[in-house]
């Protein structure tokens, strides 16, 4: 989502063009940066923006800075969040990633959430939540196919087709986004053809600026799923009181955990973690 492109199979692994783990792939933040866009990256506890060394440092803020922001109307053109990763091993964490309990997930979006609605910024302002997996379901949709770039050849982790001059791969499963706003259409699913590429390209279209990555003639542009033919709804949904009960550690993590069942994924999961909070320590990222 940074930069629309990978250059490495997992994200503590070193990058393919210089063997290292900092990341020299040119990046949204480039592009508003070029263009006089204000934008900020909000983290948790781990801010992912340290793959590329010091570089986004400066527009790299913790999440309570996010929430003075939103409350001052003072956010920028572009921000992205991330969740608090911190106690992935043992189900705690609010990532809805393995072994995660889903209800911190859930109370983490309910609390970015209500920071917008109350935001006076919120009658200018689509929120997105995006996934990265598919929860484990089966895909009865075959996977589209989409171009890829030489770095993603590279890394060797796709299906590779070469077919009319173009390298392509299977895009793969379907995941959860959904858009939230005074433009949204309300109780509506878009019918077209999305990839995460359509979110960056909502932003380049929006501010003018040049597309990014390998697939951004191809992803759509989800623009196309907001309502401009009718003034801004700016009507929110009854207030739902979510008590944050502070759940511990979940069922699955203590279940795979008895059995010795950590699976190879997880540990690698848990690896690239302390691979961030290194390049964070190293590069002058507050840790949150």
């Amino acid at each position: 989502m940074h930069c629309g492109q990978t250059d490495r199979i997992s994200t503590g692994n070193p990058t393919i063009d210089t063997n290292s783990l900092i990341s020299i792939l040119p990046t949204i933040w480039d592009r508003a940066a070029q263009g006089g866009v204000s934008a900020r990256y909000y983290y948790s506890d781990f801010a992912y923006t340290a793959l590329w060394g010091g570089k986004y440092q400066p527009i790299s803020s913790p999440f309570a800075q996010f929430q003075a922001d939103a409350a001052a109307g003072t956010l920028p053109a572009i921000s992205y969040i991330d969740p608090p990763f911190n106690g992935s091993a043992d189900g705690t964490s609010s990532d809805d990633h393995p072994l995660a309990d889903i209800r911190n997930g859930q109370l983490f979006l309910n609390s970015v959430y209500e920071t917008l609605t109350s935001s006076p910024n919120w009658p200018n302002t689509l929120f997105i939540i995006n996934y990265d997996e598919w929860g484990g379901f089966a895909e009865h949709v075959v996977p589209p196919l989409a171009p890829v770039s030489a770095h993603e050849v590279r890394c060797g982790n796709f299906d590779v087709r070469h077919a009319d001059g173009q390298t392509s791969a299977f895009l793969g499963f379907r995941v959860p986004c959904l858009l939230i706003g005074p433009r949204t259409r309300r109780g509506a699913v878009a019918p077209l053809q999305y990839d995460a590429n359509a979110i960056l390209n909502l932003i380049t279209w929006r501010f003018g600026l040049p597309g990014i990555g390998i697939r951004a003639t191809t992803s759509g542009n989800i623009a196309t799923a907001l309502n401009f033919d009718e003034p801004p709804n700016l009507a929110l949904p009854p207030s739902v009181s979510i008590v944050d009960q502070g759940f511990g550690v979940s069922c699955a993590a203590n279940q795979m955990a008895d059995r010795g069942q950590i699976h190879e994924s997880h540990a690698q999961h848990f690896a690239d973690l302390d691979k961030v909070k290194s390049l964070m320590t190293e590069h002058g990222f507050k840790i949150a």
